[in-house]
């Protein structure tokens, strides 16, 4: 059978007889099939770029929460390392005008402070007319480690707490003079531990244990 080629209502290809070919419209469009399969084809790339973009966005998300908590874990072990650094021996007194060691730690069970000491180093803004020393909690409530510091070393009232560390379900904590214990309890209410290492078990997390030399110009 042979084709030939027609002038007219468009181009294309028609019988001897004048009929099209099966399937052809004299307009020559898309048949109903045709537009089946492009919009099938489209939607399969469509949700294929949905789920390439929605994975990207959710491994950005896991990506910064990763970094927030590693910047968060830095920020603590900085600022213990520090505090234990600037550590003094220096007694203090209570609200209640009671002698304090310079010096208590806890075993990290019950409401009392894990750490509790005087640390100098107070500079800025923070020591213009006041002393460079300054009283620091280090405990854990309802999940969250905090560390208070208080205005003043005798007598002052709590200051604000900053939460360093959330979900926390346990904190281990060891004081190092001629050896390890889970506690400290000095022969003199003057005296410093060697180093301190602490322990906190977390939701979610690792364990995190931090080491850290007290008081770095103590003999």
């Amino acid at each position: 059978m042979r084709w030939s080629a027609t002038v007219g209502s468009g181009p294309g290809l028609r019988r001897d007889d004048g009929s099209w070919p099966s399937g052809h419209s004299a307009q020559h469009g898309f048949t109903l099939v045709e537009m089946m399969v492009a919009l099938l084809i489209f939607g399969m790339l469509a949700a294929a770029g949905v789920a390439l973009f929605g994975g990207a966005v959710r491994a950005q998300g896991a990506a910064a929460a990763r970094l927030d908590a590693d910047a968060g874990e830095q920020r603590l072990v900085a600022l213990l390392t520090a505090d234990l650094a600037q550590a003094q021996a220096r007694v203090w007194r209570g609200e209640d005008g009671g002698a304090r060691p310079a010096f208590g730690g806890s075993n990290g069970v019950g409401a009392a402070p894990v750490l509790s000491f005087v640390r100098g180093g107070v500079t800025g803004s923070e020591a213009i007319g006041q002393s460079a020393l300054r009283r620091v909690d280090w405990r854990v409530r309802d999940g969250r480690l905090e560390r208070v510091a208080y205005a003043r070393v005798d007598g002052a009232s709590e200051g604000q707490a900053v939460v360093l560390a959330t979900g926390v379900t346990r904190v281990t904590m060891r004081y190092r003079d001629q050896d390890w214990g889970e506690s400290w309890q000095p022969t003199r209410a003057d005296l410093l531990p060697r180093a301190v290492e602490m322990t906190l078990s977390r939701d979610k997390r690792p364990d995190l244990t931090i080491a850290a030399l007290v008081g770095s110009r103590y003999p």
